[in-house]
């Protein structure tokens, strides 16, 4: 059974060793937003228009960011948390939606294979993956 306190505490040691700033907060919660993208890449999209406009958009802007993130040198993000607790809230949010569709679709070993794969091959990989932050 994966401990779910052991898999957060892990994640953020094997992130600051790999040199992520995890004080950044707009920087780590925009680069989640790059994660749901990457996931959406493997979709094959059959939804009413504003979803697919959403989809198509939401992409978009992550490729954007992604290619910034490839060359950024003396990245700084000063951002400031303005109610800590409500950005908790809405973190949780993000793993209840991602908990919920892979446990809704009869997909939690899967799941649990996939996270503590990618826990494990964070630990071998560069340097903030290569990029600038």
């Amino acid at each position: 059974m994966v401990n779910l306190r052991d898999v957060i505490d892990e994640c953020g040691v094997v992130a600051v060793g790999r040199g992520f700033d995890l004080s950044q907060t707009a920087t780590q919660v925009a680069l989640v937003a790059t994660e749901v993208a990457e996931a959406l890449d493997h979709v094959l999209l059959d939804a009413p228009l504003e979803t697919r406009i959403f989809v198509q958009e939401l992409r978009r802007a992550c490729r954007e960011f992604e290619v910034f993130r490839q060359s950024a040198e003396n990245y700084q993000d000063l951002s400031l948390v303005t109610d800590r607790l409500k950005l908790m809230e809405e973190l949780a949010d993000v793993c209840i939606r991602v908990f919920s569709y892979v446990g809704g679709n009869d997909r939690t070993d899967e799941f649990l294979g996939m996270l503590l794969g990618k826990m494990r091959m964070n630990h071998h990989r560069p340097w903030r993956h290569g990029k600038g932050f």
